[in-house]
Formats: structure tokens, C-alpha cells, sequence
């Protein structure tokens, strides 16, 4: 393991606690990236998807990490191969995600759930120093990826980010159930 690896997983420990479980993904042309499984984060009953190695992937510009957080009954081995579909993607799109963008919609992302598309955040279920690891100089941004519906992504697309943040603030959904309404 890398130094840069060594030192996003103990970012992530200090954050998330030890992995329980812990998934390489190959990315076809890219290499190897690891998915760590860290339970009862980032509360009871919840579980966080965390990228590492995504920013050794990725071109200088892209120092980024992925998370993704569902209650437990969500996770499964397709849900990591998600995370290297995205991955893969975003590594070989032209620049980071940044706050605001919706990847999809595209159909169903995982059987379990009727939502289409993932919206980019910062993790805002979590410590606020956990958004960012400095390494070597170099800042890693930590982003989440939350499940959202089809007609969500429309309604960004339509009226922005902003007004999109403000009705989750004002309604506050629970996030982590993928089986959650569509709030517009």
C-alpha cells in the first residue's frame, strides 16, 4: 500500500472506525481500487462506502474520494461495483465532480432501489474535518454520493443545486433509506 493509500485509510479509521469488510475493484485501464465497508457510520444501523485509491487514479486535478452511505440492509457486492462504475467515470471524465452535479439519471441503480441517479455533495452526515485530508501538500476532498430519483435530478437540472439543498434542509429526508420518497 502507498503512502497516499496508507494515509486515507487512517483518515478513514480516525472517521469511520476499522473497516469491517474491505473490497478491491478492478478498474478496467485504470488499475486497483479498494472499497472499505465501515459499519454503524454515520450512525446506528447505517453503513459508509469508502473509495481509497481513487486519487491515485486520477489525474493531479482530480484528488478525490467517494463515499456512500445507505442503512445496512442496502449494501451489497453490486452496490461496489457501483461505486466502480462512478469511479471509473470520473477518472476518465476531464475534471473532479464537484458539489451540485448529478450523475445519471440512467434506470434503477441497484435492484433494491427505484433511484436513477447520484447527486454530489460534501458529507454533511459527518464530522466536518472528514471532508478533507491534506497529503504531501495536496488537499483530498471527500465527496458523497446520494442516491436521488429521477425527478430530483430533473428538478436540479431545472432550478439548480441550491434550491435543491434548501428543500432538503426544509423537508430533511433520511438519506440513507433507498427506498425513500422522491421529495419534488
Amino acid at each position: 500500500m502507498n503512502n497516499v493509500r496508507k494515509m486515507i485509510k487512517k483518515h478513514y479509521t480516525k472517521f469511520l472506525g476499522r473497516p469491517a469488510y474491505q473490497y478491491d475493484v478492478p478498474l478496467e485501464g485504470y488499475g486497483c481500487m479498494t472499497v472499505y465497508e465501515c459499519h454503524n457510520q454515520p450512525c446506528d444501523g447505517a453503513v459508509t462506502l469508502a473509495t481509497v485509491g481513487m486519487s491515485d487514479l486520477c489525474p493531479s486535478h482530480t484528488l478525490q474520494e467517494l463515499i456512500f452511505c445507505a442503512y445496512r440492509e442496502f449494501i451489497s457486492t453490486d452496490l461496489v461495483k457501483l461505486l466502480g462504475v462512478v469511479v471509473k467515470e470520473i477518472v476518465g471524465s476531464d475534471g473532479p465532480v464537484g458539489r451540485g452535479e448529478v450523475l445519471g439519471p440512467a434506470g434503477p441503480l441497484l435492484d433494491s432501489t427505484p433511484m436513477e441517479a447520484l447527486y454530489i455533495c460534501p458529507p454533511t452526515y459527518y464530522p466536518k474535518r472528514f471532508a478533507r485530508l491534506r497529503i504531501d501538500g495536496s488537499a483530498i476532498s471527500i465527496v458523497w454520493l446520494i442516491p436521488i430519483h429521477r425527478s430530483e435530478a430533473v428538478y436540479i437540472y431545472e432550478y439548480g443545486y441550491d434550491k435543491f439543498e434548501s428543500q432538503l434542509e426544509e423537508l430533511d429526508p433520511d438519506l440513507m433509506d433507498l427506498r425513500r420518497p422522491a421529495i419534488n
